[in-house]
């Protein structure tokens, strides 16, 4: 075990399960688990059709939303608030207590999604149609009311030009912080192939800003991207152009018979001469020459703008939506592709993946290039703990505080989790296949699927794809009036999720004096509403 582990180990001895009997999960049958709500009461999941099913971790009751997609980033709110989009005309779309609605507001643009939603349900954040000229999609706010609806629509300022100058496709706003102040989504370039990080933020005077934290990092050589070849003015030369009328006729008609006697009649293009004299074939095949030279030519021209394109670009292509935010809205995560090889044309595929780590404290990036080649960040917890996973073979992998290397999800569970290791090793264990920087390794690992979990961890939910099941380990938030009394004859001990005491108190009534949200009293996660 890496020295990090031990070290993160003997921290949590003090506050971590000790050693119980082992625990099995609730399951989920027909639904792959998609994020958990920041207190740990909802799990979203997608039955195979996309369409959200939600779990309630406290009643055990399910509750699916047909013809609905859930958001792609944090898309249910403490109340079991969950945002997306209609399935059939691909509007913004608000669900709860088993109703789902378009707000008018967004009935108004041909294409729209609300990807993600505050803990508190005050604010949403996605995308709409561009009403202007620019992307094909902008980022948008919503401030919303307490009863889930739509308050106010809010545009979020865009760069006008991608970071080669031409027009953005299109601009996400995919993720948002719990107090609705920091937003992370993606630019998409204008060419479509490239897609790089923004990150919008909110002053103390409620006026929002961009940065584009990686943006520094292209084109490091400042090389000139030409201009794309204008294509030329091309007519295939057509033979029957360079025939008398009557020939024409005769090449048409026994064209005709060729085709309509699986080639018993004779191929008029083994005998061209017959239909046309010497000189209308030369004219035909100077006409032919001249024409597959100047595409010859385009053609080159293109390759050689890919080839420049190819090297301006390195760089700046990350997995499109996939990116993470902790919830205090400090820190956010996104995987840089490395192309792979390749011999024409611009790469689709990626060789592996580097996490960028973005400190939106002190605007610095710290980037880890891995052992693992494959993984993508899924979810940042409230510790700055990143988990992850390789979306080829479902394994995980988490990037303790202060890491340079991640563990691997097994390791992690045993610290955090032991209770859940048992179950997790016999129901998920397997042998995979892992790229490294030392080629492909035969490995047993945990195919612990698509993983989330609540802000601080305590409940989880993984999704398998393969065998269409989710599994939710943990319980939702237990309510004050068990807090009170428990605490009739003892203290009350209130921390934050960061772990700061808040009360020391015999008085029940002191509770009334913490703001709404989640808090940790006698060692039990309490929603305060």
């Amino acid at each position: 075990m890496k020295k990090s582990l031990l070290i993160f180990a003997s921290a949590l001895a003090v506050t971590s399960l000790s050693a119980q009997d082992a625990v099995s999960p609730a399951i989920v049958t027909n639904a792959c688990s998609v994020k958990v709500s920041a207190n740990g009461v909802y799990v979203v999941a997608q039955d195979q059709g996309g369409m959200p099913i939600i779990y309630n971790t406290v009643d055990k009751l399910k509750t699916e939303y047909p013809n609905y997609y859930p958001g792609i980033g944090t898309c249910v709110s403490n109340n079991g608030i969950v945002v997306g989009q209609t399935a059939t005309n691909l509007q913004g779309a608000i669900m709860q207590n088993g109703k789902a609605s378009v707000p008018t507001t967004l009935r108004n643009y041909v294409n729209s999604a609300l990807e993600s939603i505050t803990p508190d349900g005050s604010r949403s954040c996605g995308y709409i149609t561009n009403p202007n000229m620019g992307p094909m999609n902008v980022p948008i706010y919503c401030d919303m009311t307490a009863t889930g609806g739509l308050k106010k629509l809010n545009q979020l300022p865009y760069p006008e030009k991608d970071f080669l100058g031409d027009i953005p496709q299109f601009i996400t706003a995919v993720r948002i912080s719990d107090d609705g102040k920091t937003i992370i989504g993606q630019v998409m370039d204008a060419t479509g192939f490239f897609c790089y990080p923004i990150i919008y933020q909110e002053d103390e005077a409620g006026n929002w800003n961009y940065s584009l934290p990686s943006q520094e990092n292209f084109n490091p050589d400042h090389l000139q991207l030409p201009k794309w070849p204008e294509e030329p003015d091309l007519f295939y030369p057509v033979i029957t152009d360079y025939m008398t009328p009557e020939n024409k006729a005769n090449w048409e008609a026994d064209m005709e018979k060729y085709e309509s006697s699986n080639g018993l009649f004779p191929d008029p293009w083994k005998n061209v001469l017959k239909y046309m004299d010497q000189d209308e074939y030369d004219s035909y095949q100077e006409a032919l020459k001249i024409y597959n030279q100047e595409l010859a030519e385009y053609n080159k021209k293109v390759d050689e703008y890919w080839e420049q394109y190819n090297k301006v670009t390195a760089g700046s292509q990350f997995a499109l939506n996939v990116m993470a935010l902790n919830p205090q809205g400090t820190l956010a995560a996104m995987s840089q592709q490395l192309p792979a090889e390749s011999d024409s044309g611009v790469t689709d595929m990626a060789s592996g993946y580097v996490l960028h780590l973005y400190d939106l404290t002190d605007n610095s990036v710290k980037i880890i290039n891995s052992k693992y080649k494959t993984v993508i960040p899924i979810q940042i917890l409230s510790d700055g703990t990143v988990i992850s996973y390789n979306p080829g073979n479902y394994v995980d992998y988490v990037l303790l505080p202060g890491a340079d290397e991640y563990i691997t999800f097994e390791e992690y569970i045993q610290s955090t989790h032991p209770t859940w290791l048992s179950w997790m090793q016999k129901e998920l264990k397997g042998t995979v296949y892992e790229e490294t920087d030392k080629g492909y390794e035969s490995t047993e690992a945990l195919v612990a699927g698509i993983i989330c979990f609540s802000a601080d961890g305590s409940v989880m939910a993984g999704g398998l794809r393969s065998e269409f099941y989710s599994y939710v380990f943990g319980n939702g938030a237990a309510g004050v009036e068990g807090i009170a009394a428990e605490a009739q004859d003892g203290r009350i001990v209130v921390y934050n999720l960061n772990g700061v005491k808040l009360l020391d108190t015999k008085n029940v009534e002191e509770l009334n004096g913490l703001a709404k949200g989640l808090y940790i009293i006698n060692g039990k996660k309490v929603i305060i509403k």
